[in-house]
């Protein structure tokens, strides 16, 4: 999970130094597809149905249908098994659905769609080192937070180059919040207390997911588990103390460095 790995560099890379050696590989080929898949579904130039058409060969590969690179590399790297490359399958529908789903309405509608866009990473890394099913729920926790705090940054870039809220309709207007302040960049009282309000729910999801750490078997999976929160949090704290309607708020090197601190010291 750092810049060492060549990989880009981002506040949630996906490669960590915490990371076993042999499991590098398939961690690398998983976020190229994520990349790649994220970059087509979300190709501003291009409307919904050819982006969905631009996809399409991912779904294809996945199947077994025809050849794509970044499928392929996935397939040889995992050994073929068909856990791991379910998780794409899972990410891929994300994408898919991004085309015609744009808005939610409640929290459950939001959880449902981070199933599918951030959970499968989570389970990806427990099924890669071998871990038990019933770590998923406390993978699936700390997905899904970090999902809500990294996606909230970004929300007028989504909606204005691709008609996309990933907050729920709900909150906005249990805060009197209006869409069109967050299109043209006003940072009002009523925004500022949803966005508050929403990550509050993704620290309160941060620390349930810390709780259950200690359920994680391999040590260097419980540290990059660690890592992850620590820059949930540290990245959820500059959004609620900096305007990121009007510049994208980013984790600096010192930031990575306090939370790599962080999850190496971390005691179970």
């Amino acid at each position: 999970m750092a810049e060492s790995m060549a990989t880009p560099r981002e506040d949630f890379p996906i490669l960590s130094i915490f990371l076993a050696r042999d499991k590098r590989a398939p961690v690398a080929a998983l976020y190229r597809f994520a990349r790649y898949g994220d970059d087509l579904a979300d190709n501003p130039d291009r409307d919904a149905a050819a982006r969905r058409a631009d996809l399409a060969p991912l779904r294809w590969a996945l199947s077994g249908l025809q050849r794509e690179p970044h499928v392929d590399d996935l397939r040889t790297v995992s050994g073929g098994d068909a856990r791991l490359l379910a998780h794409a399958s899972d990410l891929l529908t994300a994408f898919e659905r991004d085309q015609t789903v744009t808005r939610f309405d409640d929290w459950p509608a939001l959880d449902h769609y981070y199933r599918h866009s951030a959970v499968p990473v989570g389970r990806f890394l427990a099924d890669l080192y071998g871990e038990a099913p019933t770590l998923y729920p406390v993978t699936d926790t700390l997905s899904t937070a970090l999902g809500l705090i990294t996606n909230l940054r970004d929300v007028r870039a989504d909606l204005v180059d691709l008609d996309r809220i990933y907050m729920t309709q709900r909150l906005l207007a249990e805060h009197g919040a209006r869409v069109e302040d967050i299109y043209h960049g006003r940072m009002t009282a009523e925004l500022r207390a949803a966005f508050d309000a929403h990550l509050t729910r993704g620290e309160q999801m941060l620390a349930r997911a810390l709780t259950q750490a200690s359920a994680i078997a391999a040590p260097e999976l419980f540290r990059h588990f660690h890592l992850a929160v620590a820059c949930g949090r540290r990245l959820a704290g500059k959004l609620r103390a900096r305007d990121f309607l009007t510049g994208k708020v980013c984790l600096s090197a010192l930031d990575m460095a306090l939370c790599l601190a962080s999850a190496w010291t971390a005691r179970r």
